[in-house]
């Protein structure tokens, strides 16, 4: 039996069994080293590393150092972030929407994506509100997918396209004074009705494939820890964050794993 002092404690447990050897192609390595190095850094901050596990992730950190560095990887300019939200603005239509990639590049990832211009078009503009120049402000494409969103609300049934509305529409309001969240609220309040209960937990179905390919289990864990962060974000229906929390952590694997 373990005790936890609270749910935090609960939820990182394991966390340095999270550590692995980076092998593989250039996505494989990077995305094995960069947990590493959060997981390193959080057992250092919270002072629960030991010197056996220093041992291991920085033999892990070198490994993958090593295997990045003959990838020759250089820090990103900022300009590229501009570039890219540059690009996908000039690839909105009139009304403010998004289509799906018309030459179905990554069709077996984006999956049911590829279907909606509303999922995409949320996805996106999410992008648009978190990238955006100036926080206190929207930009013209910003607004233009925004009032496309609000727009077509009512088309949102689903917890996975509910969850990326909520997030668009939460993120284009931070930072801004007098923002309208009103669509955010309304947004939040239809997710929140679709939560699943189950004695103190809860979780979010979704009947469409993720953009990682999910489906089934996986899908919901990951529309569940999106619809938490989008009601986070907007905060508003916190009191459904700690139900949800609860289903997350339960469905860790010995590993620590989802």
């Amino acid at each position: 039996m373990k005790l936890y002092p609270g749910m935090f404690s609960q939820g990182v447990d394991g966390l340095e069994n999270m550590l692995q050897m980076p092998s593989g192609c250039f996505e494989q390595a990077s995305s094995s080293t960069f947990p590493n190095i959060l997981v390193l850094r959080y057992l250092r901050d919270t002072k629960k590393s030991k010197p056996e596990l220093e041992a291991t992730a920085l033999r892990y950190l070198q490994a993958g150092w090593q295997r990045l560095v003959t990838y020759e990887v250089y820090e990103i300019d900022r300009q590229v972030i501009a570039r890219t939200r540059n690009w996908l603005a000039a690839q909105q239509a009139g009304n403010g929407s998004f289509s799906p990639d018309a030459s179905h590049l990554h069709e077996e990832s984006w999956g049911d994506m590829q279907k909606s211009s509303l999922l995409v078009s949320a996805y996106i503009t999410w992008s648009l509100a978190h990238t955006r120049p100036d926080r206190k402000k929207l930009d013209a494409p910003l607004e233009r997918a925004l009032a496309y969103l609000k727009a077509n609300v009512g088309q949102a049934e689903d917890a996975y396209v509910l969850g990326y509305l909520g997030m668009a529409f939460a993120e284009a309001a931070a930072d801004r004074a007098g923002a309208d969240r009103a669509t955010a609220r309304q947004v939040l309040a239809k997710l929140a009705a679709l939560a699943v209960r189950d004695g103190g937990k809860l979780h979010f179905p979704t009947k469409l494939r993720t953009a990682t390919h999910g489906s089934g289990e996986a899908a919901t864990i990951e529309v569940t820890a999106l619809a938490l962060r989008a009601f986070m974000r907007a905060g508003e229906h916190l009191e459904l964050v700690k139900p949800g929390l609860n289903w997350l952590i339960e469905r860790k694997d010995q590993l620590g794993n989802e």
